[in-house]
């Protein structure tokens, strides 16, 4: 067992093909809704407002109808060979991509981002259940900690890097263009090292989505530790999406800041979940500590109430950031940002190890693409429910306030669902045959 993890050719491979992903998915939508939104892109009736709001929606679309599919598919046939697959799909789909924004073709990009989800719905099944299938029970926590950490830090460096080169003068598009295609080969040559695996499900694929889907949420929701972490996991994207979607507000309308503010709050989010899910690994020692949940959860609120008491801060400097930085205000609110973002990391790492744990290995793909549904449908949620509050004349402020109660009465029911959560520590006992 090699301790370097990430240098571990079992693992390596895996963890750079879905880094890849995640970066150049960013990459092109970061790009895009930019392109969208300082070329003021209208398709029919649709502004630019709407059509930001249309890109979220078309890119999450496939997890609502495909994902249990994707999830049959990843059970029954060999991962290795699914993961090259669509990694091949992808660089087609980037090749779309990439001449819808040499040609700004607001039809090709639109297009090629709903592909872009359903790639992502058929990779990510495979993403987490092969986990189990290539590394030992005790590296598994390691394992799902570095995957988290690659997933936002991919997704913090790709967001950059489609808003820096979008944004270079005349030539812009055309380095988009190669870019993505070109990240899009290289994550299709590091699939090709994943280590050869064997299907394990011999059940009949079901391909009427509508049935399908309710047969992977009803095989997701049967076992009660799964159904919990299942939950627990949708509603850590409940509560980041929302966090995430009013981050941009709070920066300018709040601190009265400019981009650069917000990119640095995104940046503050993806490197404190990163350095959450490494000391997570680190206290956990191989074991899956479902204690840890319960505490992040705790340290999420904390943070996020603090948030809200210091409402609108008077004196407050935030046209540069050095200036928002040498303020007591400022870093107080980096501190609650950041470390409310560590505990997320804290809460993450656990669940994804408690259900690969817990589901059957011919279920595993099923189990995380059900988890991929309900992971869709509370961000979806979220989204309408931001909209209803704002109607209502809340505050972005009082957001943090409301999502921090709302966490507390979670944690509350989620003690009483499954009440392993605040009870000692266990092994790792994994069916990997």
């Amino acid at each position: 067992m090699n301790k370097v993890l990430i240098l571990d050719k079992r693992f390596w491979p895996l963890f750079w093909t879905q880094f890849m992903g995640a970066f150049n998915d960013n990459v092109f939508k970061n790009a895009l809704v930019i392109l969208v939104t300082f070329k003021s892109y209208h398709l029919g009736a649709i502004g630019p407002e709407q059509m930001v709001a249309l890109c979220g929606g078309l890119f999450i679309l496939p997890f609502f109808l495909f994902s249990a599919t994707a999830g049959q598919i990843a059970d029954k046939f060999p991962k290795h060979k699914l993961m090259v697959l669509i990694k091949l799909w992808e660089i087609l789909v980037m090749i779309i991509g990439g001449l819808g924004f040499y040609f700004e073709s607001i039809e090709l990009l639109l297009s090629s981002l709903f592909f872009m989800g359903l790639q992502s719905t058929f990779f990510g099944p495979i993403k987490y259940s092969i986990l189990p299938e290539i590394i030992e029970n005790e590296e598994l926590v390691k394992g799902n900690a570095l995957v988290e950490v690659g997933t936002f830090l991919s997704i913090l460096l790709g967001t950059i890097l489609g808003g820096f080169l979008i944004a270079v003068p005349e030539n812009g598009k055309l380095y988009v263009s190669f870019f993505v295609i070109f990240f899009a080969i290289i994550g299709t040559i590091f699939s090709l090292f994943v280590e050869e695996l064997e299907g394990k499900s011999r059940d009949k694929l079901n391909l009427n989505f509508f049935r399908a889907n309710f047969e992977v949420l009803k095989i997701t929701l049967a076992k009660r530790s799964v159904f919990s972490g299942v939950i627990a996991i949708s509603w850590f994207w409940f509560l980041g999406a929302g966090i995430l979607s009013i981050i941009p507000v709070y920066a300018k309308d709040i601190l009265g800041g400019e981009e650069s503010l917000v990119t640095f709050f995104l940046a503050l989010f993806s490197i404190g979940v990163g350095l959450g899910s490494v000391l997570c690994e680190k206290i956990s020692k191989g074991l899956i500590q479902l204690k840890l949940v319960i505490w992040g959860g705790i340290g999420m609120s904390l943070f996020l109430m603090d948030l809200f008491f210091i409402e609108r801060p008077s004196g407050i400097n935030a046209d540069n950031l050095e200036a928002f930085m040498t303020g007591f205000v400022g870093i107080r609110i980096t501190i609650d940002l950041l470390l409310f973002s560590v505990f997320a990391g804290f809460y993450i790492v656990p669940l994804y190890t408690m259900i690969q744990a817990d589901t059957e290995i011919g279920k595993r793909s099923r189990v995380i693409a059900g988890n991929n549904i309900l992971n869709a449908f509370f961000m979806v949620g979220v989204s309408i429910l931001l909209m209803v509050l704002y109607g209502q004349g809340i505050q972005t402020f009082e957001l943090f306030l409301i999502f921090s109660l709302a966490n507390i009465l979670f944690l509350l029911l989620l003690v009483k669902i499954y009440p392993s959560f605040y009870k000692k520590s266990r092994d790792l006992n994994i069916d990997i045959t």
